[in-house]
């Protein structure tokens, strides 16, 4: 081990626009590595090349020379520097775990706030993705790739596959270009070795870090300097895995390189929202998508679940104000971090939008401490996936002419401002809205139906006997959703005034009564019913249609028959009405007020909880004026908001509500 006066000392950086570069001098495969750092302007930089990379663990760390001192990196940094040493020349790149002094909070706040450009005005982005357990394994992953690539190129050169498809599934082109690509796979098969070799690739901690969303986004991608990802000694240009990985989705071969040990499927969706950026095809509120993203994605710093996203952000000048008001500092407390945002979207967007993406449940144990229950924990995942409709804000209008307002960018002349406060603390957030009643019964999810908990159930008599009913007839599939819609039908069922008993006499009850009115909408009860099951969305943000009553009368007929769906599923109307209910109401509850009315709410919601509407908040499930929210008691004080809850219910604006539970 070198004597540690020998370590190197970096010296600060003068200019405001200054940025160090690496010299990676040349050399062989076994010798050592040797580099030297320079100062330059970023306005007038040379040739460079970036890297993007995993750090990895820093255990072990290893010894490199820099401008004659030693230097540690992780193994696969310094893997990575191995790599992409010439043989025969001074190679000059940016690397952030050297190019930046990462003891100084100082210079890290300066130079992220730089990063974005640094990546967008390098010569070319080399992305490390590691050494494979095996050399074969990338040899076989690149021969995959071949294949697939030739297969598209050759069956389905009218279709696009590299972005989200433009054309119908239905379409002649479609069937066609599916029909030929399984005739080639079967002439020219990709050998099950191979398949799980492009699993091995996909499945690399680089596709699970937050930061290369701006890194891909904003790097360069030139004919002459593409864009390369390096797996081993094999690699790959950005443009072929795009291609490639499109067509594997496109047509349906997506599972065969799915990780069935841990359910976990390619990031072929999240590769295609970064190609989505680069091409800037912009989303509405891209802020917003890309917080939606890397919250699935990791961070060595829970502050860069947001300062991974600048770099993006700044592209646009609309943003210049979250550009203001959350600069990188990293010896801030990552609450208030987080907090900073929430304040920002509320008082600076005027908009709600952000309680979309409240995580309703956490996934492990690290959450960070001390943030109010209504500002978002980026650190954890959610399973929900948020309501989209934009035909509505409670009490608001969202709509001018036609154009619809996307939360946040209402037009400054006629968005009113939220009717909310903050305390001087900035704990207790107040808003205005109405009480709809409390939680009076909830179904569980449909996940949360396993065999042990059906079997609880059923012993405890919570689940209705039926003459000649022998539950081992029926695979778990089939009981789980039988079991879950049975009491779905039954809460429903007690909102009815006019009924006297409970439907005992078969598997399951009928849909409730068509002559019973429901409560608010002047609907009959069986439509209300159905309509909830879908959230009253026809999957495009507008209301369901009403020929989707057909589906429902077909879908609540496949239950009784044992056979769960997924063997019934050959109707047009029953397939969109089974996708419909499916798209938003996993893990969540569906629930039956005190007051009558019936919807979904989140998985951490329980008996007695308020369910209310919050006064200006985005509409973000039917064409009902209904925004409704979750208030949990035990954070009333400062307003949980659970949020995206769908309740069946027609909205009655300006009713105050200022966040305190009724009296019992």
């Amino acid at each position: 081990m070198a004597s540690k006066e020998n370590h190197f000392t970096y010296s600060p950086l003068e200019e405001d626009r200054q940025f160090r570069l690496l010299r990676l001098e040349p050399g062989q495969d076994t010798d050592p590595l040797s580099c030297e750092l320079f100062d330059h302007s970023l306005d007038e930089a040379p040739n460079y090349d970036a890297l993007s990379y995993t750090w990895g663990s820093n255990h072990p760390l290893y010894e490199i020379r820099c401008g004659g001192h030693n230097f540690q990196v992780t193994k696969n940094l310094h893997e990575a520097l191995c790599r992409f040493r010439c043989r025969d020349k001074v190679r000059v790149m940016w690397i952030d775990a050297i190019c930046i002094d990462q003891s100084n909070d100082k210079e890290k706040t300066k130079q992220v706030q730089m990063m974005g450009e640094i990546y967008s005005r390098s010569h070319q982005l080399m992305i490390w993705l590691g050494h494979p357990p095996e050399d074969t394994t990338a040899r076989l992953a690149i021969r995959a790739f071949g294949k697939l690539k030739i297969l598209f190129e050759s069956h389905a050169k009218g279709l696009q596959l590299r972005v989200l498809p433009m054309f119908q599934k239905e379409s002649p082109e479609y069937r066609e270009a599916l029909e030929a690509i399984h005739r080639g796979l079967e002439k020219t098969p990709i050998l099950d070795e191979e398949w799980k070799s492009l699993g091995i690739f996909f499945f690399t901690p680089w596709f699970t870090r937050a930061w290369i969303v701006q890194e891909a986004t904003l790097a360069p991608n030139n004919p002459d300097a593409p864009i390369k990802l390096c797996f081993g000694r094999y690699e790959i240009t950005w443009d072929d895995l795009l291609q490639i990985a499109g067509g594997v989705l496109t047509f349906g071969l997506r599972d065969e390189i799915t990780d069935r040990s841990e359910k976990k499927r390619p990031p072929i969706a999240l590769l295609r929202t970064i190609d989505t950026f680069r091409e800037e095809i912009r989303h509405p509120s891209t802020v917003f998508s890309c917080l939606n993203l890397t919250r699935e994605l990791h961070c060595g710093d829970p502050r860069d679940q947001i300062y991974a996203l600048l770099g993006i952000i700044q592209r646009d000048k609309n943003e210049q104000a979250l550009v203001d008001d959350l600069p990188p500092q990293y010896d801030r407390p990552v609450a208030l971090v987080y907090i900073d945002l929430a304040v920002h979207w509320l008082f600076r967007r005027n908009s709600f939008l952000l309680f979309e993406l409240i995580c309703d449940k956490p996934c492990n144990e690290t959450c960070i401490d001390d943030l109010p229950s209504w500002v978002n924990d980026w650190t954890q995942k959610t399973k929900q996936v948020a309501f989209r409709s934009e035909w509505f804000s409670a009490g608001l209008s969202s709509r001018v002419g036609d154009f619809p307002l996307n939360g946040y960018k209402f037009a400054k002349e006629i968005a009113p401002r939220l009717n909310i406060s903050l305390s001087t603390d900035r704990r207790r957030l107040t808003v205005k809205g109405k009480i709809l009643g409390t939680i009076k019964w909830n179904v569980p999810p449909r996940e949360h139906f396993t065999y042990e908990y059906i079997m609880k159930m059923w012993s405890d008599g919570k689940f209705g006997q039926f003459p000649g009913f022998d539950i081992s007839n029926y695979k778990m599939d089939s009981l789980r959703w039988m079991q879950w819609y049975q009491d779905c039908v039954y809460r429903a069922h007690l909102l009815d005034p006019n009924l006297t008993a409970l439907p005992t006499s078969t598997m399951i009850a009928p849909p409730p009564s068509r002559t019973s009115q429901y409560k608010s909408t002047q609907q009959s009860l069986y439509e209300a019913f159905w309509r909830t099951l879908v959230c009253d969305l026809d999957g495009r943000g507008g209301k369901a249609p009403s020929r989707l009553e057909k589906g429902f009368v077909k879908w609540h007929e496949v239950f009784p028959r044992g056979c769960g769906l997924a063997a019934s599923l050959h109707d047009p109307e029953l397939e969109e009405f089974d996708r419909l209910q499916q798209e938003f109401t996993p893990s969540r509850r569906f629930i039956t007020t005190d007051t009558g009315f019936m919807g979904w709410a989140p998985e951490r919601a329980i008996v007695t909880d308020l369910v209310c509407v919050i006064l200006g908040a985005r509409d973000g499930f039917c064409s009902f004026d209904n925004v409704v929210s979750v208030l949990q008691k035990k954070h009333i004080a400062e307003i949980d908001l659970s949020y995206d809850c769908f309740a069946n219910y027609t909205a009655q604006a300006g009713v105050n509500y200022n966040g305190r539970a009724p009296k019992p």
